[in-house]
């Protein structure tokens, strides 16, 4: 390397992206870092400030686990993963109530010393998980149906494709045909739940709002009489090109939101 900057955070991002007078301005920024991190580089990518290689944060870790499994290393494994951010999600799928509990006290016991405790205990409260199931076939079958993309969807919000986070910056195309429907959002319900609790089960009553469908508009939006117009900065696909170097991307179009159409007389 020629220079070596010991520096961090989302403001390191946005030094190597714009360049200051101790670092010079970089063509791309790549690796890992927490939420702040993984923010500052789509936002300075997709004012095509500097490339980026993809969000790479924040991560998970998915442990299947029986027995034999040593308790310390599968609370060691959940707690290393667990510290870097706040929103990383550390689940352990296990056929053994000993061995959960077991984890679970590793967890309790360990936690007080580690220098990141506050990181790691928001984490594992909202995104940490220990699951009992009966066999490791379905052990196998939750982490086929397991899917890290939801932790970023809760973290960034969906996408306004409805589709994988991922698919803007690597040149997905997952959204809907242009002037064609979206789909809604899913149901999504904040609820505060202790640790154990996650990790044993509990019942709970919720209330859930809803939206009812507008009777004017029909749900479209647009004034009775009126029609949606192309968008003018994505002529209509939904999106745009950025190129800068050898690297190339694609984003969502910031006027009309990846519709393809923008609406004049709501």
């Amino acid at each position: 390397a020629d220079l070596i900057a010991r520096v961090g955070g989302a403001q390191a991002v946005a030094a190597l992206a714009y360049g200051t007078e101790t670092i010079p301005r970089v063509d791309i920024v790549v690796g890992a870092g927490n939420l702040y991190v993984t923010a500052a580089k789509m936002y300075l990518a997709s004012l095509g400030k500097v490339a980026i290689d993809c969000p790479a944060g924040p991560s998970e870790v998915l442990i299947i686990a029986d027995e034999v499994a040593n308790p310390l290393w599968v609370a060691s494994d959940m707690l290393s993963q667990a510290e870097h951010d706040e929103a990383a999600c550390s689940v352990l799928v296990t056929t053994s109530r000993e061995l959960a509990w077991k984890v679970y006290r590793n967890l309790k016991d360990e936690l007080p010393s580690l220098r990141r405790r506050e990181v790691i205990k928001r984490s594992l409260s909202e995104y940490g998980a220990i699951l009992l199931v009966d066999t490791l076939g379905q052990a196998l079958d939750f982490a086929n149906e397991f899917d890290p993309f939801k932790i970023f969807e809760e973290v960034f919000g969906r996408q306004s494709s409805g589709g994988d986070p991922f698919g803007d910056f690597l040149g997905g195309r997952s959204r809907t045909r242009a002037g064609g429907a979206e789909p809604g959002r899913d149901l999504h319900y904040t609820l505060g739940i202790a640790f154990d609790e996650a990790a044993f089960g509990a019942e709970k009553d919720i209330r859930i709002p809803r939206h009812v469908t507008c009777s004017t508009c029909t749900g479209s939006g647009i004034k009775p009489g009126s029609q949606p117009q192309t968008c003018p900065t994505c002529q209509g696909s939904g999106y745009v090109a950025i190129s800068q170097g050898f690297f190339s991307m694609t984003r969502t179009c910031t006027q009309c939101r990846g519709r393809g159409t923008i609406v004049k007389d709501p």
